[in-house]
C-alpha cells in the first residue's frame, strides 16, 4: 500500500524494521541515522533512546520542507 510517511522508530539492531521500512512504499521515509544504511529521506542522527528530540527535529525538517504547518 502506497502512503505519505513512514517513520522507523527502531535502533541499528533491529534489522526486520529497516528492511520492512527499506520494501515499504511510503513516499517520504524519516529515521535514525544509521551508519551503513541510506534509504531514508528524513534521517536524524541522535541516540535512537531520546525519541522526544527524535520528533521534535522531524518536525522541524517537514516544518522547512512545508509538509506541516
Amino acid at each position: 500500500t502506497k502512503f505519505d510517511l513512514l517513520i522507523n522508530y527502531c535502533g541499528q539492531d533491529i534489522i526486520f524494521a529497516h528492511v520492512a521500512s527499506f520494501e515499504s512504499k511510503a513516499i517520504l521515509k524519516a529515521g535514525f541515522h544509521l551508519e551503513d544504511l541510506n534509504f531514508y529521506d528524513i534521517s536524524v542522527q541522535i541516540d535512537s533512546n531520546k525519541i522526544d528530540t527524535f520528533n521534535a527535529e522531524l518536525t522541524k525538517y517537514l516544518q522547512i520542507l512545508k509538509l506541516i504547518n
